[in-house]
């Protein structure tokens, strides 16, 4: 197995260790909450967290997602220079963005409020309109960890933050009692300080990050902020969905009843999310991997790729290719069953070579290779 393929696997596992993890503290944190504090109060975060969410989408144009791409492409160049300009510059484009709009979501608060016909809203949705520019941060930290390919660092923050949350929660709901402010107020102090923890792994990364190379405005428009646009639009669009349905589901409720309804559907919805773990395991790491490669000059034509509807589809494609009829397949024994099943509905002959703590048995391979040589 080659070094690359190493650093999938292990990125993998690490990713979905990670994943697990932060699913069953999402479960007790949203269990927790459901419990202690009342259905209304439940119901006006959950609502105003998703205003938020909604408003927070157009505050990150594509900068952070384009890091996941272009940090390690550039790291694969040698152009480490470039790494540095390119995250000078996504800090003040994501603080510039966060803040504006962070404002603007506090000033329009009344307004919201008036929408939705309910006089709690406004000043649930300024409390949390900080989060914004929280959230642009704090999310470009992580974009940075991921695209350095350090999935341990990246899933220590985003668990880090997910523990303080349920921890804080605890805490102010102890001290103060279940409200809409202390569930507002530990969201935002479990960034804020989930932020101050990967600042030290950020700034040792880019320690290391140093050379000549400037990274051109030319290159900003012509190549990332057109990738960093489109990655933005494909993974804001399930934030988009996940959230439009509370904003809808309490615009259409009659408001003396809308909090409560939004407040069992976002419990609802939150919890069956703890199912959804192992897409991302194995994304989290490939991209920043093979952008790596891509950037050495290691690239795959993309005429020569072949996209399949599943392993299954591949292996018969291979099977097909590779086999010709009246050909034997040598297989490990024992292998893959699905393997052995599309060879055999393909009609080819299949020998097995015996394995044993080793691997292969190459004496006994060189004896199968013998039997099956045309006299």
């Amino acid at each position: 197995m080659s070094d690359h393929s190493k650093e999938v696997a292990k990125g993998s596992v690490l990713n979905l260790l990670g994943n697990v993890a932060f699913k069953l503290i999402s479960f007790f944190y949203v269990v927790l909450v459901a419990r202690a504090a009342s259905q209304d109060d439940v119901g006006l975060f959950y609502l105003s967290l998703g205003i938020v969410s909604f408003i927070s989408v157009f505050s990150d144009i594509g900068i952070s997602g384009s890091l996941v791409r272009f940090v390690p492409y550039f790291e694969g160049r040698g152009e480490k220079g470039k790494v540095r300009d390119l995250l000078k510059i996504s800090y003040a484009v994501l603080l510039a963005t966060g803040a504006a709009l962070s404002v603007a979501l506090w000033l329009s608060a009344d307004k919201i409020g008036e929408i939705y016909g309910n006089p709690l809203i406004p000043e649930a949705v300024r409390i949390l309109s900080v989060f914004i520019l929280i959230s642009n941060i704090f999310r470009l930290h992580l974009n940075f960890l991921q695209s350095m390919a350090d999935i341990k660092s990246f899933q220590y923050v985003s668990n880090a933050q997910n523990l303080l949350k349920l921890v804080i929660t605890v805490l102010l709901f102890q001290l103060f009692g279940a409200s809409v402010l202390t569930i507002s107020a530990a969201f935002i102090a479990s960034h804020v300080l989930a932020f101050a923890l990967s600042a030290p792994k950020v700034l040792s990364a880019l320690s290391s990050l140093r050379g000549p190379e400037k990274l051109g405005m030319e290159e900003i428009v012509r190549d990332i902020a057109p990738l960093g646009l489109m990655i933005a639009v494909l993974q804001n669009f399930s934030t988009l969905l996940s959230v439009s349905d509370r904003l809808v589901l309490g615009y259409l409720i009659e408001p003396s009843q809308a909090l409560a309804e939004v407040a069992v559907y976002s419990v609802l919805s939150s919890l069956a999310g703890v199912l959804f773990v192992f897409p991302s395991s194995v994304g989290g790491i490939f991209f920043p991997v093979f952008s790596r490669l891509a950037g050495k000059g290691i690239a795959v034509d993309p005429m020569r790729v072949i996209l399949v509807n599943g392993s299954q589809q591949g292996i018969d494609l291979m099977l097909r290719l590779l086999v010709p009829p009246q050909r034997t397949l040598l297989v490990e024994a024992p292998t893959y069953q699905l393997v052995l099943r599309a060879a055999r509905a393909l009609g080819r002959e299949i020998r097995g070579v015996p394995m044993d703590g080793q691997g292969l048995r190459v004496d006994r391979l060189a004896q199968v290779l013998d039997a099956t040589r045309p006299g």
